[in-house]
């Protein structure tokens, strides 16, 4: 899916008087259909609501997102998004949140690929096992996982190796990339800190709302 972010500015009004905090400040970003562009900057950057715009999760002050040359929101299911805090049913079991999105996106659910992915992941035998009993790191991976489970063309993952350990970082980033590749998934990633072992196909640096620099 090709991406395009045209001029998006995004800003919230403060208290009566004390005018308004701004996000993004003219925003512009292309990103090719499959490629793999890693967004960094500093927390407070304007990462997570750029992905959440382009998500459509979010409306922006001004300017547009244009996903293959239209704008508006995506069909159901081609684009997923891993949430930099897990967002979890708590009454539903780890199979059933993973699912769950596919199921409210009336996508087939494929049960047996959900087992696969929780395998993979590193977390079949907590299938059965409910949002609350699991470490950080584990609602991390199951994250993931569910993210992976759509059909999607574009993938948006805020700070993936939040809670991980360098070697769970590496295994699930490998993961991720042999997934978006083996469909061309476009994948974007929002992180502070480098990710140990990861290459890129081009890395945007972002601050106070704006590319700073564009290294492809």
């Amino acid at each position: 899916m090709l991406v395009s972010v045209e001029g998006v500015h995004k800003s919230w009004p403060l208290s009566v008087g004390a005018g308004s905090l701004t996000a993004l400040d003219g925003m512009d970003l292309t990103v090719a259909s499959g490629e793999f562009c890693l967004l960094q900057g500093p927390s407070g950057s304007g990462k997570t609501t750029l992905l959440n715009i382009i998500a459509g999760l979010s409306r922006p002050t001004a300017g547009r997102v244009v996903l293959d040359g239209a704008t508006g929101r995506p069909a159901a299911g081609a684009v997923a998004c891993g949430f930099q805090e897990p967002l979890f049913v708590p009454e539903l079991t780890v199979l059933e949140n993973l699912l769950l999105p596919a199921g409210l996106s009336r996508l087939p659910v494929n049960a047996a690929r959900g087992e696969l992915l929780l395998e993979k992941f590193g977390l079949s035998a907590l299938f059965d096992q409910f949002p609350l009993a699991l470490s950080g790191g584990e609602k991390r991976r199951l994250t993931l996982a569910r993210a992976l489970l759509l059909p999607s063309r574009l993938l948006l993952l805020d700070e993936p190796a939040a809670y991980l350990d360098e070697q769970w970082s590496k295994t699930v980033m490998a993961i991720v990339l042999e997934e978006v590749r083996s469909r061309t998934t476009t994948l974007l990633v929002a992180t502070h800190n480098p990710l140990p072992g990861v290459e890129a196909d081009r890395m945007v640096r972002i601050e106070k709302g704006r590319v700073t620099d564009d290294g492809y």
